[in-house]
């Protein structure tokens, strides 16, 4: 009972054995002085109820072996080995005789009541300092409990960055190594020394990158409690032109597809949804790469935008958008398909093809943020077709409102919308859309 008692409850002490009237009226009064409740036991059914009690009293009498089974009882059991006791025992009875029963305060049962008031004030106090280590004991506990959830966490945002900062930096040399090689047209030495420079640097800040987990991994050992996202929690969302954001996001592979000879397009109708663009990004660029990454050349690659079916009238669903990336690569067979959301899980066929195993697990935590999911079917072609579902007009936070009503105070424009994407373009001078779409990435 202490291991699981509650911390104010009162404390039970049984009471066990035979003795003379006076003895039972001491041994009464000094439980109920010491705050605890008395539980009379026999001796046949102590062994029954040990488990109820923080205290044991056993009055030893003239038979202490009688109750030598119930004491051996208290030692074997973990719940009841280490409770205090008290033994009243007779002047004549000899050390030999009570030594079986275990180690706890003695006192004569002649003694006057104040000896047993002392007996008991000592059993309150280890009692209560067993309560309080209890105590101190769980809330460490509970304590080293999140600080590994929290480490947890650090180690899969980690993971994260490096995993999508990697797609990234693949991308920007891509574009650069085209530069440099004259497929975007002739350039002078002057500027092939820029493009070299860049080339330079992204492979410096990857290498760092590289450290940088590779230094959380020794730093943080592995913990037993998987992260709990390794995206990052929605802080505040916005309405965004989902179209725009997929466009952008198509540019940015452009180069890439073409150097495999893969048709890359995005189909978009400007749905506009309350979102973090920037999660949103990030399973884009997930998706879109590990599509390049499987599909072979002469393939194609298209992003969908789609709004599904308007909710029937009176019904509480609410209506969705999909993000969807279809691919002619090899698919996804039916049974993997759940697992491949799981981090690090990898199919024995793409063993041989670079990759970590996180970027789905990505794609699945930011569909979990906006309160979506991620829908896998196959594709016409018989590749795979990979769907982010989320609504269109969630707003969760109470934060989004006061944002977007200060947006719309600040810059006001003529539909009556006060979203980021409409005030910037409005304010920002005119840029290429490469230009435009890469900086939307810093």
């Amino acid at each position: 009972m202490t291991a699981e008692r509650v911390d104010d409850a009162p404390f039970t002490v049984g009471i066990v054995g035979e003795a003379a009237p006076g003895v039972y009226e001491h041994v009464l009064a000094a439980v109920v002085a010491s705050g605890a409740s008395a539980e009379i036991w026999t001796e046949a059914n102590a062994l029954a109820r040990r488990a109820s009690v923080d205290a044991v009293v056993f009055l030893v009498g003239s038979a202490p072996r009688r109750l030598q089974p119930i004491a051996s009882a208290l030692d074997r059991d973990p719940r009841t080995r280490g409770v205090p006791r008290v033994l009243v025992v007779d002047a004549a009875t000899t050390a030999a005789e009570i030594a079986p029963l275990g180690a706890g305060a003695l006192v004569l049962a002649g003694a006057r009541r104040e000896a047993f008031m002392e007996a008991f004030s000592r059993v309150t106090e280890q009692l209560r300092a067993r309560v309080d280590a209890a105590r101190r004991a769980r809330a460490e506990s509970a304590e080293l409990g999140e600080l590994e959830r929290t480490l947890a966490d650090i180690q899969g945002e980690g993971a994260s960055l490096s995993h999508d900062a990697r797609v990234l930096f693949g991308v920007i040399l891509g574009y650069a190594s085209n530069l440099r090689d004259g497929f975007a047209g002739p350039i002078t030495d002057e500027q092939r020394r820029h493009v070299l420079s860049i080339v330079e640097a992204s492979n410096d800040a990857a290498a760092l990158l590289d450290r940088y987990v590779a230094a959380l991994r020794r730093v943080i050992p592995a913990m037993s409690e998987p992260p709990r996202s390794l995206v990052p929690r929605v802080d505040v969302r916005r309405e965004h032109d989902l179209g725009e954001l997929a466009r952008g996001t198509v540019a940015l592979f452009g180069g890439v597809a073409a150097a495999k000879g893969i048709r890359l397009r995005a189909d978009t109708t400007g749905v506009r949804a309350w979102c973090d663009a920037m999660q949103i990004k990030q399973a884009l660029v997930n998706l879109i790469a590990n599509a390049l990454k499987l599909t072979p050349a002469g393939g194609a690659v298209d992003v969908v935008e789609r709004l599904t079916e308007p909710a029937p009238a009176g019904s509480t669903a609410r209506r969705e958008v999909e993000l969807v990336v279809v691919d002619t690569g090899p698919g996804i067979p039916a049974e993997h398909r759940a697992r491949v959301f799981e981090r690090g899980v990898r199919l024995d066929r793409d063993r041989d093809t670079p990759g970590s195993g996180v970027g789905l697990t990505i794609v699945r935590d930011v569909a979990e943020m906006h309160h979506g999911r991620v829908r896998i079917d196959e594709a016409p072609g018989g590749g795979a077709s990979i769907a982010l579902v989320f609504p269109v007009n969630l707003r969760t936070r109470s934060g989004e409102s006061r944002a977007v009503a200060a947006a719309a105070s600040a810059s006001p424009s003529p539909s009556g919308e006060g979203s980021d994407d409409a005030s910037s373009q409005r304010s920002s001078p005119p840029s290429s859309p490469r230009r435009r779409e890469l900086r939307d990435f810093e």
